[in-house]
């Protein structure tokens, strides 16, 4: 029997799931097994239960548990000599367990065990273990027990110490070279707590050594703000002397042409033989990625005369190990020629200018989380896409492009000086498609080849000058972001003009929505409570992207307007780039109710925006008040350094405007939202005044990723999961959007059969997703009128761009250990077992066993029954689309290589194991 704290509270046995009755009994149990094998008083545990005043019949009611937990205990069956007692001990109770059995004391034992090995320079052996140790953490400790209102100090402590374990494995992962891999998560890490300078300067240095020494310093000064304002407190030594090193381009951080990786540092090093210039690094131990070779006859080092410092070792220049993959980028190059008053000028001016370009176009690039992948004299590569993918990354190009062109354009360019600046012309290329991508040393840029790297430079030879010119598919990805112009003369591609306004796409799946009764009758049951109690609630509907968010709560948005039950319903959307505009939901919200546009004068949205707050019950000072802040909101003025005023006064706005009805507020994607409007939207419910407010917000899965506490234990608030459609009702959206009524259909009726069967199959495939069966719907439209028809026995539609760029996004969230399992998940025939994939993937079963659990968790598999052989988890994919995008991500030479291992260990070990995945995936 195991005990699990770390996440809700589990206990599990090799048979059916232990259950337990009750909250009592649960936080009794959880509170006895944070103390395991310690007498704990009675009084501990009536306090723990009951913190803001204990019943009269408090001590009965633990007795009650206790005994509920001991007859729990001896119903299961045990191991010799492992059975697992709860005892009555003076003064209170002793959980008696083997301390192998609590998730919580394996943690512990490898988080000491980690930091043993980072303490004796072994950082490859580091990181797993600690990855090993961070991997039992299902989610915050006891966290069912949390939702109740729990909040044991025991519980912060071991949200601390999870916190130090995470941050030696991050010491870990950038001592072996994996800056890339850590950056994403130090930064939702660092997010979160902001004020741990040891997590600051940990992503300072990953961003230094990917190239990103602006955002590597940018952190350094909100850290900085933040300790100065809140606290009256500087940064630490060690923080201010790695920000000195970062200003020098100090090579103490990154070698020149070393991949991080292969970096050998020894901890004790006689001085005579260290150079001037060796340095250590603020912060960082001194580390090895691997145990130090052994030599037969060690040279004697003196420790009086030992110093920490680094001794680097150059390694062969070109890896071996540099990881590949398949992936799709939307690759940008910009072609920015000096003017002619610059034909002649001394070389070292020219090399300011260039620099002061660079600058320029790698600003611009880091706004749209773009990679900068070099430069060849005047010509300069971006890349988008690499190392993760984001479902509009051809868009993230091509606005970027649109803002290079246009700092290049401006009347003044200051990081150029006048001379530099005069007559300087500019060309932009952006072409998107697959590429094969290697990540190589820590501050190389990645390599991407393919033929899209072709496609652009042809055309950058032709793109006009001052103009940007867009290959085909990048036109097709982003038609409704972009507005487009026709090349001159007839030319292929398209010429980018500007930005096109963004607008809450729903798409059209039907004559009505399909399959959402139960959605909407929870929010029209919420919503009645909101009418009935006058109070405001805050209700955020997950979903994974195209699952129908929108589509739902236009729906019903539209019948509440229609029944008579709300004054106004008012959506406001954001941006995925959330840093341009931080607060753009909100300011959509007033746009809306307001009525003006972004193509208004700055006079006639000032005015509007008056007539709104003098139609409300507004006493005249706070009026002008209002006025003021939410002409700053509309983006008139200048921003204020606190945004308090103008949320503030955009939340005395809608509370007037519920004043005289109720009203619904849609907050679309509020998973790009900054962490700011993150705050102010989860305390919106319980700060605002009693009035009718009913404030949905739409997110997916991710925004729990970073905000697992999100909403929990509010009174005022719901969170809610949309689950997919079923095949039944995703065959009768395609079998709609591609023939329409069948009643209506004038068609032979062995085609409408045909159709009928082949709309069956595909909805399997589409999995529940009304936008994957939208996308394909398009697909097979467009065969069906090309005289094309499919069979459902032997055909498979090609998969959609939308939907790849959507999974690939989904891909890369997920930690590097997890993708990776999971591509090699994507090799083994379904079921997927532990032992299956630690043979493809060549390392230990119980790494693997960890990350499939977390892909488990986060619904990329699901759990097979039966299971695989001697009781082994067995898993399937929770979509086949996934398996799809994951196996095309290897490349050609690697899949070969992991289905080599596949066959081999299916032959040593008798597996009788389904078909490879060559066999069933398209490449």
């Amino acid at each position: 029997m195991r005990f699990c704290v770390l996440g809700s509270l589990e206990i599990v046995d090799d048979g059916p799931p232990v259950e337990l009755s009750g909250v009592k009994q649960r936080a009794v149990l959880g509170y006895l097994l944070l103390h395991a094998n310690h007498v704990v008083p009675t009084s501990h545990v009536v306090k723990a239960l009951w913190a803001d005043g204990v019943p009269s019949t408090g001590r009965k009611m633990v007795q009650n548990a206790v005994s509920g937990i001991r007859r729990t205990l001896a119903s299961r069956p045990h191991a010799a000599g492992r059975t697992p007692m709860l005892l009555t001990h003076a003064p209170g109770y002793l959980l008696r367990v083997d301390p192998e059995s609590v998730d919580l004391h394996h943690f512990q034992t490898l988080a000491e065990r980690g930091r043993a090995e980072l303490a004796e320079g072994l950082a490859e052996p580091a990181a797993r273990t600690l990855r090993e140790a961070l991997g039992l953490w299902r989610g915050p400790a006891l966290a069912d027990l949390v939702e109740t209102g729990i909040a044991w100090p025991e519980l912060a402590a071991l949200e601390k110490l999870k916190l130090v374990a995470l941050e030696d494995r991050f010491e870990a992962e950038l001592s072996c070279g994996r800056h890339h891999e850590v950056i994403a998560e130090l930064e939702e890490v660092v997010a979160t707590e902001p004020l741990r300078e040891r997590l600051c300067g940990q992503l300072m240095l990953a961003l230094y050594r990917s190239g990103r020494q602006a955002d590597a310093l940018d952190v350094y000064r909100r850290t900085y703000a933040l300790l100065v304002d809140g606290l009256g407190i500087e940064p630490g030594r060690e923080l201010r002397e790695l920000q000195r090193m970062i200003l020098n381009q100090d090579a103490a951080l990154t070698v020149p042409g070393v991949p991080a990786g292969q970096i050998r540092v020894a901890t004790t090093i006689n001085p005579a033989t260290i150079g001037a210039g060796t340095r250590t690094i603020p912060g960082q131990r001194q580390l090895s990625p691997e145990p130090p070779v052994r030599q037969d006859k060690p040279e004697p080092v003196k420790t009086a005369d030992a110093v920490p410092v680094a001794a680097v070792r150059l390694p062969p220049s070109a890896p071996a190990d540099a990881r590949a993959e398949r992936k799709n980028v939307s690759a940008v190059l910009v072609s920015a020629q000096l003017g002619p008053g610059m034909a002649e000028a001394d070389p070292e001016d020219v090399d300011e200018a260039m620099r002061g370009i660079s600058a320029i176009i790698g600003g611009e690039v880091r706004r749209f989380d773009g990679v900068a992948g070099g430069s060849i004299g005047p010509m300069y590569l971006v890349l988008f896409g690499v190392p993760r993918n984001h479902e509009n990354d051809a868009e993230r190009a091509v606005r970027a492009a649109l803002a290079i062109r246009d700092r290049f354009l401006a009347d003044e360019i200051p990081e150029l000086g006048v001379r530099a600046a005069t007559g300087i012309s500019v060309g932009v290329a952006v072409a998107t498609g697959s590429a094969l991508v290697r990540y190589g040393s820590c501050d190389a840029p990645p390599m991407v080849t393919g033929s899209v790297m072709d496609s652009c430079a042809r055309l950058l030879s032709a793109v006009p000058d001052g103009d940007i010119l867009v290959c085909d598919a990048t036109r097709h990805a982003t038609d409704e972001a972009i507005t487009y112009a026709p090349v001159p003369g007839g030319g292929r591609g398209a010429l980018a003009v500007a930005p096109a306004p963004r607008a809450i796409s729903v798409p059209e799946t039907g004559p009505g929505l399909v399959g959402r009764d139960h959605e909407l009758q929870v929010l029209r049951s919420l919503l009645g409570q909101v009418r009935g109690w006058r109070r405001p609630h805050l209700v955020t509907m997950l979903g994974e992207p195209g699952i129908g968010k929108s589509r739902l709560l236009a729906e019903f948005g539209r019948q509440a307007a229609e029944r008579g039950e709300i004054a106004a319903a008012l959506t406001g959307n954001t941006q995925p780039f959330a840093a341009e505009a931080p607060y753009a939901a909100l300011t959509g919200v007033l746009r809306e109710h307001c009525g003006f546009s972004a193509a208004d004068s700055a006079g006639l949205v000032r005015e509007k925006i008056a007539t709104a707050i003098d139609r409300l019950a507004v006493p005249a000072e706070a009026a002008a008040w209002m006025r003021e802040n939410l002409c700053r909101l509309a983006g008139l003025g200048a921003q204020p350094a606190d945004p308090g005023q103008m949320l503030a006064a955009w939340c005395r706005f809608l509370e007037a405007i519920a004043v005289a009805g109720p009203v619904v507020v849609v907050l679309e994607d509020l998973h790009w939202a900054t962490d700011e409007l993150l705050d102010f939207v989860d305390e919106l419910s319980d700060h605002a005044a009693p009035v009718p407010l009913f404030v949905v917000a739409t997110a997916r899965p991710e925004l729990l990723q970073r905000r697992p506490g999100w909403g929990g234990g509010r009174r005022h608030a719901t969170t809610t999961t949309m689950d997919p459609l079923s095949d039944n009702e995703i065959a009768g959206i395609l079998r709609h959007l591609v023939a329409g009524d069948p009643a209506e259909a004038e068609q032979d009726p062995i085609v409408q059969e045909s159709l009928t069967e082949f709309c069956r199959v595909l909805a399997v495939r589409v999995g529940g997703n009304p936008l994957f069966a939208v996308e394909y719907a398009r697909v097979l439209a467009d065969r069906l009128r090309s005289g094309d028809w499919p069979d459902s026995e032997r055909d498979q539609l090609p998969l959609p761009q939308a939907v790849h760029s959507v999974i690939a996004a989904r891909l890369d969230t997920l930690p590097a250990v997890d993708k990776a399992v999971l591509l090699d998940a994507s090799v083994v025939g379904e079921p997927v077992t532990p032992a299956a994939v630690a043979a493809v993937g060549d390392r230990e079963q119980a790494e693997a066993a960890r990350s499939l659990g977390n892909l488990e968790r986060l619904e990329f598999l699901r759990r097979a029954r039966p299971a695989g052989a001697g009781g082994e988890a067995a898993y399937v994919f929770g979509h086949s689309l996934v398996r799809d995008v994951a196996y095309a991500q290897l490349p050609r030479s690697d899949r070969a290589d992991k289905q080599r291992r596949a066959r081999e260990w299916a032959e040593a070990t008798g597996w009788e194991a389904p078909a490879l995945a060559e066999e069933k995936c398209a490449s």
